[in-house]
Parts: structure tokens; C-alpha cells; sequence
């Protein structure tokens, strides 16, 4: 359940946060366009040699994949969801579960709608913290306020061989946590807060019962200190209400960059060069140059006019 008092002030703590982001990701990025590279979806893949069918080469790809498709639809998803924001404050909100015998269907029913509203919130829940696009080019904002190069050879796997830059999201997780606990603890801070892996990996795997107004988790690793048996559907308020403000500024973060290297651009004839840096086959470093137009209002990779 939405509500529209819990929005604003998380939207309100968190706006700063997300400005600090912008501003030390553009003092401390090794190159001027590494940030554009993060909002282009900057990746190589290997790929059959043109000239060689039969020899595999890394290619660099710039602009919308299917990671961006993906996020679209997430996206679309999600912002329909948060036009279902309730009116009323959540304390009145609770008040209307307060028993009494004169309301028992009325409040049967509450509990009703609530339990299958929260079902929907942690598919939400689930398509920002496991979110493939969302979960890149949080990790490589993280890399560039903390000094580190924009990575190329980032790739999500499954337990494969690694190559440079492979890792499973377990670790991803690890190593953005780390670095925004170095660059930006305030935001370290929610995130480690809000994204806890033994919650999404109950509602992956529904390993989760709603019992009255509580979630029991079914997964619970006593050997983990972090692991709980479950908790309250206020606390469940807070980590979603958090998740969606994240989400959403993080969508606005990149509006911002979009504007920034647009109005960059036509200070040089609507051009930005960026660094392709591999590591993989060998290393080697080379450099080009992105065109926008008016009508975009942004940069998309065009051959030379």
C-alpha cells in the first residue's frame, strides 16, 4: 500500500543523496564521458569476427539492448503501480484494522486486499533488486564516485567460467555495497537497509506465508546472523516505500545526466568522446566520439557526418 505522506518525506531525505551521487560521480569519474557510459549502457560482447567467421572478437556497444527493454518494462510496471497511492495518513490507515466485533468482515477484508496489494509490492520489490539494468549501472555509479574506471567487461553470470568483469549478483551486491559505504555512506546506508537477500529470496521463491499483518519467512538459515523469522507489515511500509523512492530517483539521477552531456555537447559542435577501455583479450585503450542532435536531446552513437 502507497501512501503519499511516506513518499514524500523518504523522497525528501533522499533527494540530497541523489544530488551528492550526481555531483561526486562527475568530480571523481577517470574520464569526462565514463558517466555517459553508464546512462548508454556501455558494454562489450564477443562476437564471430567479420572478417573471420570462424574467430571471435570483442566488439564494443554503445546505446539501448535488451538490458534497456527490460528496464522499460519494469519501468511501465511500476509507474502505473504508483498511481494507487492512498490519500489518507497510515496511521489512519491502521486505525481501520483496530478489531472490533462490529467490523470483523470489514476488517477480514482489509486484510484481504492488503495481503494480495503486498504480494504485488514485492514483485516490485523484486523487479528493482534484481533488476539486471537497475542493479549495472548502480554498481558502476558506485565504481565512478569512488575513483575506479567505468567497467566494460561488466557481465552478470550464473556460476560459469569468469572472464573479466563476469560476477553473479551476490557479489555485484557485495562490491556496490562496499563502495558506496567508501563514497557515499549515506546511501549505503538505505541500500544496505532495504535490500536484503533473504527477503528476495523468499518472495523468489515464495518461501513466505502472510499471517494476520505479518510476513513469515520460510527460509531462515540459523547460522546466519542476519536471517529473521519474519516481521510486521510496518516495517514492510518502510522497505518498500523506501525501494520505490530509490527507484524513482534513480530514474531522475539519469534525466539529470541526460541534460548534463547534452548541454556539454553543444558547447563542442553536439559531440562527446568516451573511453573503450579492455582488459580482455589483452589490454589496450582507445577513444571515440558520440553525436547528438537537437531532437534527441542526448547522445546516441552516429557514424562520423
Amino acid at each position: 500500500m502507497l501512501f503519499n505522506e511516506i513518499l514524500k518525506d523518504k523522497y525528501d531525505t533522499l533527494k540530497p543523496v541523489f544530488s551528492e551521487l550526481f555531483e561526486l560521480a562527475i568530480k571523481h569519474q577517470t574520464h569526462s564521458g565514463d558517466l555517459l557510459l553508464v546512462m548508454e549502457n556501455a558494454h562489450l560482447t564477443e562476437e564471430p569476427d567479420h572478417d573471420d567467421c570462424g574467430k571471435m572478437k570483442v566488439f564494443y556497444n554503445i546505446g539501448p539492448g535488451m538490458d534497456h527493454h527490460c528496464e522499460t518494462a519494469s519501468h511501465d510496471f511500476i509507474k502505473q503501480y504508483i498511481r494507487s497511492t492512498f490519500g489518507i495518513p497510515y496511521d489512519d490507515y491502521k486505525a481501520l484494522h483496530i478489531y472490533s466485533p462490529q467490523r470483523s468482515r470489514e476488517i477480514d477484508e482489509l486484510l484481504f486486499e492488503e495481503s494480495n496489494t503486498i504480494q504485488v509490492e514485492m514483485l516490485i520489490y523484486l523487479k528493482i533488486w534484481e533488476g539486471e539494468a537497475f542493479l549495472k549501472k548502480m554498481y558502476q555509479l558506485s565504481r565512478l564516485i569512488t575513483g575506479q574506471d567505468y567497467d566494460w567487461h561488466l557481465k552478470l553470470i550464473f556460476g560459469k567460467k569468469k572472464k573479466p568483469g563476469a560476477m553473479e549478483r551476490h557479489e555485484l551486491l557485495t562490491i556496490l555495497k562496499e563502495n558506496l559505504q567508501e563514497g557515499l555512506p549515506a546511501l549505503y546506508e538505505v541500500v544496505n537497509r532495504v535490500h536484503r537477500s533473504q527477503l528476495r529470496n523468499a518472495i523468489a521463491h515464495s518461501q513466505y506465508a502472510l499471517l494476520g499483518r505479518n510476513i513469515t519467512l520460510n527460509n531462515r538459515n540459523k547460522n546466519n546472523s542476519d536471517h529473521v523469522h519474519g516481521f510486521g507489515f510496518d516495517e514492510w511500509v518502510d522497505l518498500f516505500h523506501d525501494s520505490l523512492t530509490i527507484y524513482t530517483l534513480y530514474e531522475i539521477f539519469f534525466d539529470r545526466v541526460k541534460e548534463h552531456y547534452f548541454k556539454a555537447a553543444q558547447e563542442s559542435h553536439l559531440k562527446k568522446e568516451v573511453r573503450v577501455s579492455k582488459l580482455y583479450p589483452d589490454v589496450r585503450t582507445s577513444w571515440l566520439v558520440l553525436y547528438s542532435r537537437e531532437f534527441f536531446q542526448g547522445l546516441e552513437p552516429l557514424s562520423e557526418p
